[in-house]
């Protein structure tokens, strides 16, 4: 792969950014959703691994402040929001009040 330099794939994909180069399943479906190429790191050992959006960008939902969530969604502005607070907003078009993102 030409870029995180894998060796074994299901599928190869061509690099869009250079067709005499392919790139892997992994790293071509990444690219294709974020047009980007897919983030890793080396480790010590020499293996490959994914650089998670943890590691890369630290969300915050900018409605109720909360940094956790089992998924991140954007709202009509494109504004990251939790779980829970872009659930409300997708239902009711507006946001979660305030009352009801924190227990009291």
């Amino acid at each position: 792969c030409a870029n995180c330099n894998c060796h074994s794939t299901p599928s190869w994909r061509r690099n869009p950014l250079n067709h005499s180069q392919c790139l892997c399943n992994a790293c071509g479906l990444y690219y294709k959703l974020h047009k980007r190429m897919r983030p890793f790191r080396i480790t010590e050992d020499g293996s490959v691994k994914v650089q998670r959006n943890s590691q890369t960008e630290p969300h915050l939902c900018c409605n109720c402040s909360t940094t956790q969530t089992p998924l991140w969604r954007r709202g009509k502005n494109n504004e990251i929001l939790c779980n829970r607070c872009g659930l409300y907003y997708k239902q009711h078009g507006r946001h979660r009040p305030i009352q009801l993102s924190r227990k009291s």
